[in-house]
């Protein structure tokens, strides 16, 4: 019986893509902290910006296109319910 010989194909080089996962960090907790006023300004900021970063790097060759995608919606989503907090505190949830 003959043994079959696999054939390895070139190693494809292991490329992260760490500003997704920290642009999808920043936007679930920007959600989830929306009320804190210029924190959560500075984290829906950082998890558009990283998010943004994060889905250039992924058309570049990077992995996790779909967690940098999620961390931009997750960040606009902060953002959307962030104004709402501000508008229905009178601008007080702004500057808490």
């Amino acid at each position: 019986m003959a043994q079959q010989s696999e054939s390895w194909g070139p190693v494809r080089p292991h490329h992260g893509n760490g500003l997704a996962v920290a642009g999808l960090v920043l936007g679930i907790t920007s959600i989830l902290f929306c009320w804190w006023g210029i924190f959560s300004l500075t984290q829906i900021v950082l998890a558009i910006v990283f998010s943004s970063v994060g889905i250039h790097n992924a058309k570049d060759g990077a992995d996790k296109k779909g967690l940098a995608t999620a961390g931009l919606v997750c960040g606009i989503v902060g953002a959307v319910a962030y104004l709402i907090i501000g508008t229905a505190s009178g601008g007080i949830g702004f500057f808490i």
